[in-house]
């Protein structure tokens, strides 16, 4: 299928249009605040590891992290949102939770942060999280601009599918459908590798869905995508264990509006109300889900005890909140206790990588990989459930590369770990063709793993899984499409004609 699509606003367009990511004369500012936030970074980074402050060490990896996130913002509107744009933005998010953390040592709810933390080891976390919000940026930067790298990646395949415009909605809603019957059923179980792409089929039908609704104002996508994220998400609800999954299809339903019309206006549509309610009582619930997960069944009776548990939790002091989760330093410091008890693994926790692509209907006794259940058990935060670990405790990306090769590892791992990313990254085409449906799924798997999928190493063995099934699905896409119906534009229309009538009908008012 072809690869044409959307040709891009000119820079001046642009800007002089109020619906860029920003008007022009807040990229000055954001420059600025980008020079400030380095300074500062640098100034505290150096206190905090000559004296082993801690709070110093969250300050500074509170402001390096808004110094990527700012600087990327100030760049060309046309690529600056990335999946190190999101990595930036969740660093800033732990930053942010590590430097509360830090005021809170002697406050009544300081458990509300310090879960499990060993306070011995946290100045040596808060210097492994730092480090490990920095590299894999610039591995990921490194890749994507680096002219020695782009000729060695430019080989390898582009993922990239469009579908017929008769057959875009229905068949994303039934792409989606599929997917959440299958979760529901079990069948997951018996695809093997395929089940990676079968359970985000929902997550990227909602985004697919909401960009390309949003790039033509386009309502009856926009409302099926919201139809999905609404649908996943009360799925996760009744019968998925990890909080992540409750609110990953609001999060991929809002990325897709945002940069589907490359701008904060949809933030102000009716579209968005259902993406307000659901972070609200996602926050207020919070701690609750943690509870009841581990401890009750599925469906009807998990809102029942949610609420509760929600009625006992409120008067607990030292409940678990959103921003208490967000810090890293708890599992590193527990992180670090095993390191001290029994010494680096050498790579021991990363042999899943040899088997991990080992189709399982070759070896159906292929062991179940579960990194993070294993260390939630190996640190006593396992929760069980009818003999089944119900909950993980990520390591970190940093975390696990010191677990197994200490500082060696976090700084050459990490920034190998963002170079992957990039590497991927650039065969999505995700900024060239709006319309281009399988670039846009993989491109949004790429952006969540930036935000909150690289809990642990175990991401890359998903990332690699993906990559191939998808070159898979671009080749049998681009051979179909050689035969078959016109694909979802039409060539006037990729190069800025008018949109279909009944586009044209859909978007009035």
């Amino acid at each position: 299928m072809g690869t044409g699509g959307l040709v891009d606003r000119r820079p001046a367009e642009w800007a002089a249009s109020r619906s860029g990511w920003f008007a022009t004369r807040a990229v000055g500012w954001l420059r600025g605040l980008s020079l400030v936030a380095f300074t500062v970074a640098a100034a505290c980074a150096a206190a905090g590891f000559l004296l082993d402050d801690s709070t110093a060490l969250a300050i500074a990896g509170f402001t390096v992290s808004l110094g990527f996130l700012s600087a990327d913002l100030s760049n060309s509107p046309r690529r600056n949102i990335s999946p190190a744009t999101l990595m930036a933005a969740a660093s800033l998010l732990i930053g942010l939770g590590h430097m509360v953390a830090m005021t809170k040592e002697n406050d009544i709810d300081r458990a509300s942060y310090f879960i499990y933390a060993i306070d011995e080891y946290i100045p040596l976390a808060l210097k492994i999280a730092f480090i490990a919000s920095i590299l894999p940026i610039l591995g990921f930067r490194w890749v994507v601009r680096s002219e020695v790298v782009g000729p060695l990646i430019r080989p390898l395949p582009v993922v990239e599918g469009r579908i017929s415009q008769r057959l875009f909605i229905p068949g994303l809603l039934g792409a989606a459908a599929l997917g959440m019957a299958m979760k529901i059923t079990g069948a997951l179980a018996y695809l093997g590798t395929l089940a990676a792409v079968a359970q985000t089929l929902p997550l990227l039908a909602a985004f697919v869905l909401a960009r390309v609704g949003a790039v033509r104002n386009w309502r009856a996508a926009m409302y099926a995508g919201l139809i999905v994220a609404i649908a996943e998400a009360t799925r996760a609800i009744f019968f998925a264990y990890l909080r992540s999954d409750m609110m990953a299809p609001i999060f991929a339903y809002s990325a897709g509006l945002v940069l589907g019309a490359r701008s904060l206006r949809p933030l102000k549509r009716p579209e968005f109300v259902p993406v307000y309610v659901a972070a609200v009582l996602f926050v207020i619930y919070f701690a609750a889900f943690a509870e009841v997960r581990g401890r009750s069944s599925t469906g009807l009776e998990r809102l029942g005890s949610v609420q509760a548990y929600q009625e006992n939790l409120a008067l607990d002091p030292s409940r678990q909140n959103v921003l208490g989760r967000l810090t890293t330093f708890n599992q590193i410091t527990q992180l670090l206790r095993v390191v001290h008890e029994d010494g680096f693994l050498h790579g021991e926790s990363l042999e899943y990588l040899g088997i991990a692509f080992i189709p399982r209907f070759l070896w159906p006794e292929k062991p179940e990989i579960a990194k993070g259940a294993w260390f939630a058990l190996r640190i006593g935060q396992a929760r069980i459930h009818n003999g089944r670990i119900t909950n993980a405790v990520n390591m970190t990306v940093g975390g696990e590369f010191y677990l197994n090769f200490g500082w060696m590892g976090v700084i050459f791992g990490t920034f190998f770990f963002g170079a992957i990313i990039g590497v991927f990254w650039s065969r999505t085409r995700f900024w060239q063709d709006p319309y281009n449906v399988l670039g846009a799924g993989f491109g949004y798997y790429l952006l969540w793993t930036g935000f909150v999928g690289a809990a642990d190493l175990q991401t890359l063995v998903t990332l690699v899984a993906l990559y191939m099934i998808f070159v898979a699905f671009s080749f049998v896409a681009r051979s179909v499409g050689k035969s078959g119906p016109s694909t979802f534009w039409n060539s006037r229309d990729a190069t800025g004609g008018a949109p279909p009538s009944h586009v044209r009908k859909l978007a009035k008012g």
